[in-house]
């Protein structure tokens, strides 16, 4: 069977020549479908490791088996030959940018990594996706039959861990998990190569190459005498040693901003600040971490001052997101229980939702076995102790019609909530599904939910494998209305959502049973143990 789709992403249609997309993730491999029939229209890579084509069919089929092996132990990574007029050290977006590389050597290099981050562009004609065992990110272009074309690979120094967009589409913000934020152009530069180096090198703001030179230690072994000067000597060749091995970004980019703790979220907001003549708008970066922090910094070039914190959480902040209609606001969860609803620039707490008894309340119907309708929603109270376990959230998004959808690891359910003008927050219901939720794509203007199921686990789970064997017996895709009493449950076209994912559902179980990997639950690594908060 095939692996369960980790990555969702919308691509709402930016032209009359192409449809609305849905962007799947599975393995190593991005799905593109069209929502007008739910048809699968192209796969990325176009080829497999030994540059062989793969047929849309069977890469649906091999998504499972062709990333990992051997109890998730990444397969070998290997380079598909490129066109004998490219050297082989030329860096990927100098292979784009040459004029004698042609159109079927334009897949720069296949990796076997997963895909873990998806965005979109505004505009609607670009993706960044995110491999996270090379640490690389992608840009790609979305072309008029749906299909993508990578424009661009850069690797970074360490993995990315979150991505985001500047509020004028140009930039790239990355973070990873050392702390740190970068920011790099959407499409990126070319190189200028040094005739007297190897090393390309990359032109600054001014127009001048950057250099990279090693300063070598004028002592030697011959020159050093004493026990402590020559364990000295030792310890800085040690260090050259390593800064010749570290790799050298070849590519524009800038360190914005670092965290002392790991990050773990990100978000770039443009809001209009008003003074006594006249308001302009100004960019702000909020980012999270390990260590309860929400950070408040101001937008590039300042993005080193600090404006302010928020801070209210007892446990680790995994998921940040400012609403579509309320950029004042910022919806925050993580390992605790509860909901923090802020007002970010002036770091006041504005609401706190307590999810952990509803999620109680849900998983004392599931074992008890009663039947429930997929997509009727809970609005009862709860009722219970509180769990053994806190919830860690894996997901927060927002609609243009102010709601709120969240999602937690391991947890068969979303949680939705609304807010209205005056910025009050509605009653907090739950959308119970039929696996654990893995990621959801939101689609504001067909009024469409649709979310990918975990189908190796158990509901309530992370560890135990689910008893259901058989492909055609597993749902891949779940779906609800955002406002069934309206009947926005359309699709493109007059599709129904049900319809679309019935699509969707029925080609992934048209596959035989082959070997997949199971969903890897993570954010309760974040999760402090005794030793650490006592230091």
């Amino acid at each position: 069977m095939a692996q369960p789709f980790q990555c969702l992403l919308y691509c709402p249609s930016a032209s009359t020549r192409r449809p609305s997309l849905l962007l799947a993730a599975s393995g190593p491999f991005i799905y593109s479908f069209c929502l007008q029939d739910g048809s699968l229209l192209s796969v990325w890579p176009t080829h497999d490791l030994e540059g062989r084509p793969v047929p849309l069919d069977e890469s649906l089929a091999c998504a499972g088996e062709s990333g990992v092996k051997d109890a998730g132990r990444p397969a070998k990574r290997r380079r598909v030959s490129l066109s004998r007029e490219v050297s082989s050290s030329t860096s990927a977006e100098i292979v784009i940018e040459n004029p004698r590389v042609t159109e079927s050597s334009r897949e720069l290099q296949v990796s076997n990594s997963e895909v873990n981050k998806m965005i979109c562009a505004s505009s609607g004609e670009y993706v960044v996706a995110v491999t996270g065992e090379d640490k690389t990110i992608r840009v790609f272009e979305l072309r008029g039959d749906g299909s993508l074309m990578q424009t661009s690979e850069r690797p970074m120094p360490k993995r990315p861990c979150a991505i985001t967009l500047t509020p004028d589409g140009k930039t790239i913000l990355c973070g990873d998990k050392f702390g740190d934020v970068y920011s790099l152009p959407l499409l990126g530069k070319p190189f200028v190569e040094d005739p007297a180096s190897s090393e390309p090198k990359v032109e600054d703001s001014n127009g001048r190459a950057e250099e990279h030179v090693l300063v070598l230690p004028a002592a030697s072994a011959r020159t050093v005498h004493t026990k402590k000067n020559q364990e000295a000597l030792r310890n800085q060749q040690r260090q050259i040693r390593q800064k010749k091995e570290k790799k050298i970004l070849n590519f524009e980019h800038q360190l914005l901003l670092g965290h002392v703790s790991l990050l773990t979220d990100l978000a770039c907001v443009s809001i209009c600040e008003r003074t006594s003549s006249f308001s302009h708008p100004r960019d702000y970066i909020i980012t999270s971490d390990r260590d309860e922090h929400i950070r408040v910094s101001r937008g590039m070039p300042q993005a080193h001052v600090v404006e302010g914190y928020c801070q209210g959480h007892t446990e680790f902040i995994s998921k940040i997101c400012i609403p579509q209609n309320h950029r004042q606001l910022l919806v925050s969860g993580g390992g605790d229980n509860y909901l923090l609803v802020w007002d970010w620039l002036r770091g006041n707490l504005q609401h706190r939702i307590d999810i952990g008894e509803r999620m109680n309340y849900l998983e004392a119907e599931y074992r008890k076995n009663i039947p429930r309708a997929i997509g009727n929603s809970i609005s009862e109270q709860p009722a219970g102790n509180d769990r053994e376990q806190s919830l860690a959230v894996s997901g927060i998004w927002s609609s243009s019609d102010s709601r709120i959808i969240v999602t937690c690891e391991g947890v068969p359910a979303l949680i939705m909530f609304s807010i209205d003008e005056n910025m009050a927050v509605g009653a907090c219901d739950c959308v119970p599904t039929k696996s654990n939720v893995i990621d959801v794509a939101v689609l504001s203007d067909l009024g469409i939910v649709i979310y990918s199921m975990d189908t190796d686990h158990e509901p309530f789970s992370t560890t135990k494998p689910s008893s259901e064997k058989s492909a055609s017996s597993k749902t891949f895709f779940g779906s609800f209305s955002l406002s069934n009493a309206t009947g926005r449950g359309m699709g493109a076209e007059g599709l129904h959502s049900q319809d679309l994912v019935g699509n969707l559902n029925a080609r992934m179980q048209t596959h035989g049973e082959r070997g997949s990997r199971l969903y890897c639950y993570s954010l309760e690594n974040l999760r402090k143990r005794g030793y650490e908060e006592e230091s």
